[in-house]
């Protein structure tokens, strides 16, 4: 899967995901490597929860809904 089959998949539409491009364990394997580690419609409820977590190094993006 790659990040533009992302904003395809329901579930991540109009949300904000939080990828690890070290890879691991998470929601859903990117092609390039990187792993889904958490999503949410609100990007501060995401960031927040993903430090109470510890976790660092994350990319975050918005799934838009495709044209």
């Amino acid at each position: 899967m790659q990040l533009a089959e992302l904003h395809k998949l329901e579930h991540f539409r109009n949300r904000w995901i939080a990828l690890d491009p070290r890879g691991g364990n998470g929601l859903a394997a990117l092609r390039n490597g990187c792993v889904v580690v958490d999503f949410d419609p609100d990007v501060g409820v995401l960031c927040a929860r993903l430090e109470r977590e510890g976790r660092s190094s994350l990319e975050i993006h918005f799934c838009c809904t495709p044209r």
